[in-house]
């Protein structure tokens, strides 16, 4: 990988997935540590693979987001997040500090928000390029020439395998989920709608704009209900343009970040060291001699 590589990984969802996997890891002092575990492990990985130099984490803030005040039911079918994962957010923040690498978290907006922002930023120079570590569906619509998504198994999304493996470009993923629906953020989509429907839509209109320009085209092309869809896009307009707007990722957030905040840089080795043993990390040990 080149040096102009920034890779940003989200970090609430690598906290929760690593507390879900390893629910049971303790230290010798009963404080848990699955999450703590997982989310290193994830880090190390990605630097034994890739080698980066331009590296940040990002995570969601405590505080609700402006999509919670404008949509009260957004988000709201999760749970709260488990008392034993809220105790394991501080030594990750510490250790990834620790490790030199640069951690976010911004109040008012989400991780999403904040790392399209940064990836948008980062791309508007020449050659640098960007990968996104997450598994979250709604960061698709992210994904350009030059920012693509990195999954948990480490395969590389582009434009190309998001169109052959969803039919539509990855651009609109926002429109998608307005028109059919998120139930991961409880966006509800439009009753009748799904996603095969959706994805004939945007397959020949492009964008929801361009759907209801030419709305009346509808007639003319070979899909099921022409009539009923046609009716539920004309009631319920205002709806489907705000759950778009609720679907779509900022990348205009002010933020007072640079390139240079993004290089892992000022490791410390003894500090690590001590909380790797305060916590039983043993693994981890041995990295510190190769970092």
């Amino acid at each position: 990988m080149q040096k102009k590589n920034l890779f940003l990984i989200d970090g609430t969802y690598y906290l929760y997935n690593s507390y879900y996997i390893f629910p049971l890891l303790k230290n010798n002092t009963g404080e848990p540590t699955g999450a703590i575990f997982g989310i290193i492990n994830m880090i190390y990985n990605l630097i034994n693979m890739f080698n980066p130099k331009h590296l940040a984490v990002i995570f969601d803030h405590k505080n609700k987001s402006f999509r919670n005040k404008l949509f009260k039911k957004y988000k709201s079918n999760r749970l709260p997040m488990p008392k034993n994962l809220i105790k394991q957010i501080k030594p990750v923040k510490k250790i990834i500090k620790y490790m030199g690498i640069k951690s976010i978290c911004i109040s008012g907006v989400e991780a999403d928000d904040v790392i399209g922002t940064i990836a948008k930023n980062y791309t508007k120079k020449k050659n640098n390029k960007v990968f996104i570590k997450t598994n979250d569906q709604d960061m698709i619509q992210l994904i350009t020439k030059n920012i693509k998504i990195l999954t948990k198994k480490n395969e590389i999304l582009d434009k190309n395998i998001i169109l052959k493996k969803y039919g539509i470009s990855p651009k609109f993923k926002n429109d998608h989920i307005a028109l059919s629906g998120d139930k991961t953020d409880n966006i509800p989509g439009i009753s009748g709608i799904g996603k095969i429907t959706a994805n004939k839509l945007i397959q020949i209109f492009g964008n929801i704009e361009n759907i209801y320009q030419n709305i009346n085209k509808i007639n003319i092309i070979s899909i099921r209900k022409k009539k009923e869809i046609i009716d539920k896009l004309k009631k319920n307009k205002k709806k489907i343009l705000f759950y778009k707007s609720l679907a779509t990722i900022k990348t205009n957030i002010k933020l007072n970040i640079n390139d240079n905040d993004l290089c892992i840089k000022n490791k410390k080795i003894n500090k690590l060291r001590k909380i790797f043993k305060y916590y039983q990390l043993n693994k981890f040990l041995p990295n510190l001699k190769k970092y």
